[in-house]
């Protein structure tokens, strides 16, 4: 993911080239973009990185406010989700990882849910046109699907094959649920996993570290993925130290290899 290249971007340790040319030199078959990353560059830009450095675009991420209350504001959200799906088509990208939002303060959860399984909804054919699948996730705290029940309440209230659901090994523990228990209900709508990986402080703080270096139970989300019949990519999310990038990608692209038999 170009998330996991934030803090090496955000100081200018790296350019986005640099990111590109990292994950192909860690062995990465692809790369999961970002719209708040790429937002400055083209989409003619974007193709051209991904075909410099080998690199199949893997998924785009997209966070907008289809949970306003505003209409104007809803509609400009739908109009970014929009333009962000043609952005995910121009660079072949399968999955658009979609944020619908966040809950305001005393905001109603009903309504807020509603205005995004409309949104959502508006922008699938458009999804469907460029052959893309529309995918959220479970995150947590103010998020709209904040655990798997609402996750899964979320896909079936907008009842498309162009949207599923995207699997975060990382947060389903977050949210103090196990994604071992989790995922089996959540299996059949599954489309694209992000591969996180945390261990807990003596502090009691979770830490992020390379995937296979901490208590996220990777192996065994595999053979349920696996079993399952999940045939999509695991995008490694794992944020990297921002003075050298590389060994802790290589690292987790290490872990994943022997994993996914490749």
């Amino acid at each position: 993911m170009l998330l996991c290249f934030a803090q090496a971007l955000e100081t200018g340790r790296y350019s986005l080239a640099d990111a590109f040319a990292c994950c192909a030199e860690a062995g990465a078959v692809g790369i999961e973009t970002m719209d708040s990353m790429v937002a400055e560059v083209s989409d003619e830009e974007l193709k051209g990185l991904l075909t410099k450095y080998g690199l199949l675009a893997a998924a785009h991420d997209v966070s907008v406010e289809l949970v306003r209350e505003d209409a104007a504001g809803r509609r400009r959200a739908i109009d970014d989700l929009a333009r962000e799906l043609r952005r995910a088509g121009h660079m072949g990208a399968p999955i658009v990882m979609l944020v619908p939002g966040f809950l305001e303060p005393e905001q109603d959860w009903g309504r807020a849910f509603a205005h995004a399984v409309e949104g959502i909804r508006e922008v699938l054919p458009l999804a469907a046109q460029l052959g893309v699948t529309v995918t959220g996730e479970q995150m947590g705290s103010t998020a709209l699907c904040s655990n798997a029940q609402q996750l899964r309440k979320l896909a079936e209230a907008v009842n498309s094959p162009q949207f599923a659901l995207c699997f975060d090994t990382g947060n389903a523990m977050r949210t103090q649920e196990g994604p071992l228990e989790t995922l089996p209900a959540l299996l059949p709508l599954v489309r694209h996993v992000h591969a996180k990986d945390h261990m807990v402080t003596a502090q009691g703080q979770r830490k992020d570290v390379p995937l296979g270096r901490g208590r996220v139970p990777l192996a065994e989300i595999y053979r349920l993925l696996e079993a399952g019949g999940y045939q999509g990519y695991l995008s490694v999310e794992h944020m990297l130290p921002a003075d050298d990038p590389l060994p802790d990608l290589r690292a987790c692209i290490s872990y994943l290899r022997p994993l996914i038999g490749n």
